[in-house]
């Protein structure tokens, strides 16, 4: 088991063959979709770069690799939260992905996050799909008392402002609002897919742990930034309510 609130770079299945077996509360996470996507971030600048492992056939050949070494470390009735592509495309793959997830899980609900208008003239893109995945049908982890949660969440999307960012960062207000409802402060958060570490970020700011990786050593190196970045900040302002 690796040590809480740390960074690892490796690849996903690798990292998870690390965490302990049934151990883990939540798993929020956000990995290939398996549609080409090509970034112009974290390169020179006009230099596209597809993300690795985003490829149809390398996601397809792998994301069951993924769900498998996901169920093998939560809890029972942990949570698994999964961003997953939206609508239609070249690649069907959020249908596949749920479907593929239904082999190791039971699937809670697949969430839309509406973020946006995208480009285009025909049915432009607007959402995202998160798959909430459980080892239970039942009694799982789920904190949410207003009896009023929608399975729409609507936050703006995050625009890269630079060329090192990553391009699909998710917002931290809507991951705030996944932890505030799978998880109590003090729980153990990992994210083998972590990208620029977002979720780690959010955790720091709920008072989670967390444990992230990624395959990538520039975004791992972006990821540990952040994190030292926002600690710093929490230092700077005397806030001692969390612990790193």
């Amino acid at each position: 088991m690796y040590d809480i609130n740390t960074a690892h770079c490796s690849d996903a299945v690798d990292f998870l063959r690390n965490i302990d077996k049934a151990s883990i509360p939540m798993i929020l996470t956000d990995p290939p979709y398996g549609i080409g996507f090509n970034s112009k971030c974290i390169e020179y600048k006009g230099n596209h770069k597809q993300l690795k492992n985003d490829g149809f056939d390398e996601w397809n050949s792998q994301i069951e690799n993924w769900l498998r070494a996901m169920r093998r470390v939560l809890k029972p009735g942990g949570i698994v939260a999964m961003f997953c592509g939206g609508g239609g495309g070249k690649f069907l793959v959020m249908p596949r992905a749920a479907l593929l997830a239904e082999k190791y899980f039971n699937v809670i609900q697949i969430l839309v996050w509406k973020k946006y208008i995208g480009l285009g003239t025909n049915y432009r893109p607007m959402y995202e799909s998160i798959l909430i995945l459980s080892t239970r049908k039942s009694k799982y982890n789920f904190y949410d008392k207003s009896h009023n949660l929608g399975n729409v969440l609507q936050y703006n999307q995050v625009i890269p402002s630079k060329d090192k960012d990553h391009p699909t960062r998710k917002p931290l207000k809507l991951l705030k609002k996944l932890l505030e409802i799978h998880t109590l402060p003090g729980d153990l958060v990992i994210d083998p897919f972590c990208g620029s570490g977002s979720t780690a970020i959010a955790c720091i700011d709920m008072e989670r742990n967390f444990i992230i990786n990624d395959l990538d050593p520039k975004y791992y190196m972006l990821a540990q930034e952040r994190i030292h970045n926002r600690q710093a900040q929490l230092s700077l302002f005397g806030d001692n309510n969390v612990k790193i």
